[in-house]
């Protein structure tokens, strides 16, 4: 029967763990990034879909404005009023 121990191998163990630890460490860092990104874009979309919300109501209320601006003039021609003509 064989026994053998290690009695000094110039701090090597040491150092490895310390590698092992830092290659740890820049594996989190890339998670702690990507999750960044993530929410990033994450608020990006949602702020995009806030804007298109905003932008369709103004749309619905201009159209709506229009349709009432329509009625009028529609109503106007009907009770004999004449609409200015361009001359140009």
């Amino acid at each position: 029967m064989t026994v053998s121990q290690l009695v000094y191998d110039g701090r090597q163990t040491h150092y490895a763990r310390g590698v092992e630890q830092q290659k740890r460490d820049v594996a989190m860092k890339k998670v702690s990034v990507s999750l960044h990104e993530l929410k990033q874009q994450a608020l990006r979309i949602y702020f995009s879909v806030l804007l298109a919300d905003q932008q369709q109501e103004l749309l619905k209320t201009t159209q709506n404005t229009l349709k009432t601006h329509l009625e009028r003039v529609h109503r106007a021609i009907r009770r004999g009023m004449h609409l200015p003509v361009d001359s140009t």
